[in-house]
């Protein structure tokens, strides 16, 4: 049954791609919230599995928008503005297709927003899970947000989305995941909406938009589960570069904004240097000796202070591609 589809308070947004799979699994996730006053806009970007017969067969009816694709964009940001466009609640819940969470999410969630006008965005502790929807060794995003404060993630807080650019996210992205997050769409809207112009770090960059005038609140409790999929398009997006590109465009475009410590920006730096290192042999993919080359005078564009350190990394980079016999 459609709820309280003239007035919701909350539009939740599920961007799909061949996510036939796992779109039983969201969906009822959702429809069992206990927070009922919500619209369901589903966006289909032109899959070919059976992901929209499932939808009209067995949710259509809960859907309040159900817009398919002829054509496939090729970037989840054009559908996340496309649905924020058609929501009517004070608040956006882009819930991605491929996850789930607990029926009490917006119960929880919503409450945050609503006393505290000035936050613009909230989110929740994740659990990431495989693709059975199985835990992965109770791994939640605090092991990912440890070397930056191991005890801050584990409680709620609440804080200026300034100080959290300058202290956390300049270095990463510590929202690792959209479905954990609860936006206040009138600041969505003032920051102009989600960025087009990246592919995998537009997330990242449109948080950093949205707090740069409203602040940030975080729930610790896990009410969102982490479909992981490290596949090999996430892969290739680093062996080609591309990823690396949007890592250094997000942190210059904030270096230019702001005055960070030195201690932050070398951070940051290291944060791309362990990137490189990963990338640079890894099972999961290998960056050529060429794109090895291509990226450090990349980020020498963008860190020149540091290009003494790049040219060594470099070096050692180049070295694993010489065989043994001849080193």
């Amino acid at each position: 049954m459609k709820e309280n589809i003239r007035n919701p308070k909350v539009s939740i947004i599920i961007a799909n791609y061949n996510y036939a799979r796992y779109l039983e699994q969201r969906l009822d996730s959702i429809i069992q919230q206990t927070y009922r006053d919500f619209e369901i806009i589903f966006l289909d970007d032109a899959s070919s599995d059976e992901s929209v017969e499932l939808c009209k067969n067995k949710y259509k009816h809960y859907i309040t928008h159900f817009k398919v694709n002829s054509v496939n964009t090729g970037n989840p940001f054009v559908q996340w503005n496309k649905g924020v466009r058609l929501a009517q609640g004070k608040y956006i819940w882009i819930a991605e297709a491929d996850d789930f969470c607990e029926p009490t999410f917006l119960e929880e969630m919503v409450p945050l927003l609503e006393s505290n006008p000035n936050v613009g965005l909230g989110y929740c502790q994740s659990l990431r899970v495989d693709s059975q929807g199985n835990a992965l060794d109770d791994w939640t995003w605090v092991d990912y947000t440890h070397d930056l404060d191991p005890q801050r993630w584990r409680s709620n807080f609440t804080n200026t989305g300034i100080d959290e650019i300058k202290t956390y996210l300049v270095i990463r992205n510590t929202i690792p995941n959209a479905s954990a997050v609860l936006f206040r769409k009138s600041a969505y809207v003032q920051a102009g909406y989600a960025v087009e112009n990246l592919k995998f770090a537009g997330d990242w960059l449109t948080y950093c938009k949205v707090l740069e005038q409203s602040d940030i609140i975080f729930n610790k409790h896990i009410l969102n589960y982490n479909r992981w999929h490290f596949s090999r398009v996430t892969a290739n997006s680093f062996t080609n570069l591309v990823s690396f590109r949007e890592v250094l465009y997000v942190q210059q475009y904030l270096f230019k904004r702001y005055q960070f410590a030195e201690l932050v920006k070398s951070r940051a730096f290291q944060r791309f240097i362990d990137d490189w290192r990963y990338f640079a042999d890894s099972s999961y993919g290998r960056i050529t000796v060429l794109n090895n080359i291509k990226l450090a005078f990349l980020a020498m564009r963008y860190y020149p202070q540091k290009a003494h350190i790049i040219v060594k990394e470099l070096s050692k980079v180049l070295s694993k591609f010489v065989p043994a016999s001849k080193r």
